[in-house]
């Protein structure tokens, strides 16, 4: 039997962002050893290449055997590990974190802000240029320039290099947003002042953090705050369950057990959705 696995980019990099992230906020350790786990995972799958800092965007497995990887290019994948390693590095201060992160961002901004399309402004390389992207897409921009200007405040050695990127698509961005028949409508194409006829949610999505993330610098907004620094997120063991730690010895969700009333219950309720069911049937049939 032929087993087919195919295994996204975007899944290990959520994880990771999502250790990370955690890891800042709460000054918890294991989360930081989680995602050190998940970043040791990629690297040394086919997912990454360590010496251009390549991020593929996944991979086939088959029979666990001779995966292929998926080379497209889409620039959501970089967000992701630009943000995750950026958390890191600005909680840990370790330098181990510094390397990567520095190659992931010459790499975002080679491969997404190339020069022969526009000065320092973003383009989504896979299928912009072709005029092929989708509704996916179209949003993948939002992410990159959000995790850019993220990374730009946490780390702040890279700032002067990411500023003028996010200065210039947001200025690029800002000349798409004169289109459709209400004159505010935003395109993709920010590298023309000439609305490109598309719009939608993932147009809108990628517009708007491009111009907002230049409110960083003009409002000198802070960076996310952490449990420590006046963040208000509570954490809660319970999972939503209602208990909070009133009474760690009892279950999160309340149970009992199953009686012959309740048993009789279900065979009337399951009966009667049976007799619908088949009644409905007949009733469209005839």
């Amino acid at each position: 039997m032929l087993t087919l696995i195919f295994v996204q980019t975007v899944a290990n990099g959520g994880f990771f962002l999502l250790a990370a992230r955690l890891a800042r906020y709460t000054g918890n350790s294991t989360y930081v050893d989680w995602a050190a786990k998940e970043w040791e995972w990629f690297t040394t799958s086919q997912l990454f290449n360590g010496t251009t800092y390549a991020v593929n965007d996944g991979m086939t497995i088959m029979n666990k055997q001779c995966p292929e990887a998926d080379h497209t290019q889409w620039s959501y994948n970089y967000g992701l590990m630009l943000g995750g390693l950026a958390f890191l590095y600005n909680h840990t201060e370790d330098t181990k974190w510094l390397t990567p992160l520095g190659g992931m961002l010459n790499r975002t901004l080679a491969e997404f802000f190339p020069a022969s399309m526009g000065d320092k402004i973003m383009v989504e390389a896979a299928c912009e240029p072709y005029g092929t992207c989708d509704t996916n897409g179209w949003t993948f921009k939002s992410f990159v320039i959000r995790w850019m200007a993220l990374t730009a405040q946490l780390v702040p050695d890279l700032a002067s290099t990411i500023w003028p990127y996010i200065q210039a698509s947001g200025q690029g961005a800002a000349g798409q947003c004169d289109g459709g028949t209400d004159s505010v409508t935003c395109g993709f194409r920010w590298n023309s002042t000439i609305w490109d006829g598309t719009y939608g949610v993932g147009q809108q999505m990628s517009a708007l953090s491009a111009i907002q993330a230049n409110l960083i610098t003009v409002s000198n907004l802070r960076a996310p705050y952490t449990a420590d620094t006046g963040g208000t997120s509570p954490g809660d063991p319970s999972a939503g369950t209602g208990t909070g730690d009133v009474d760690p010895n009892q279950p999160g969700i309340y149970t009992r057990r199953i009686g012959t009333a309740d048993k009789a219950g279900a065979g009337i309720l399951t009966a009667l959705a049976l007799i619908m069911t088949l009644g409905g049937t007949w009733f469209i049939l005839k």
